[in-house]
C-alpha cells in the first residue's frame, strides 16, 4: 500500500479502485513533497499519500480525476491542513 490510512477511519467501499490507480503511479519525480488526501464516503480523509516533485503530483491529480474525484482543494491558492490535494467523489 502507498501511502497510510488514517486510524480509526472508515475505508470506502471504492479503496480497491483508488488503490490500483495510485500503485501503477511513479509517485518519486523529484522536488518537493506534495501530500494528496483521499476523502471516504462521510467526507472524512481515511489515506493520505505523498507525490514527490510537481510532475509527479500533476500525473496523481490527473489519476483521481479519472476515477471521477474531485479535488476541494482545486481553486484554492494554498494548500490547507497540510494537504495540497483533496479528492472525493
Amino acid at each position: 500500500m502507498v501511502g497510510q490510512y488514517i486510524a480509526g477511519v472508515a475505508i470506502p467501499a471504492y479503496e480497491t479502485q483508488v488503490e490500483q490507480v495510485i500503485a501503477k503511479l511513479n509517485l518519486d519525480g523529484g522536488g518537493t513533497p506534495m501530500v494528496i488526501a483521499i476523502e471516504n464516503e462521510n467526507g472524512a480523509v481515511y489515506r493520505v499519500f505523498t507525490a514527490i516533485g510537481l510532475g509527479a503530483y500533476v500525473r496523481s491529480t490527473q489519476a483521481m480525476l479519472g476515477l471521477g474525484m474531485r479535488d476541494r482543494l482545486a481553486d484554492l491558492p494554498t494548500s490547507r491542513e497540510g494537504f495540497d490535494s483533496r479528492f472525493h467523489f
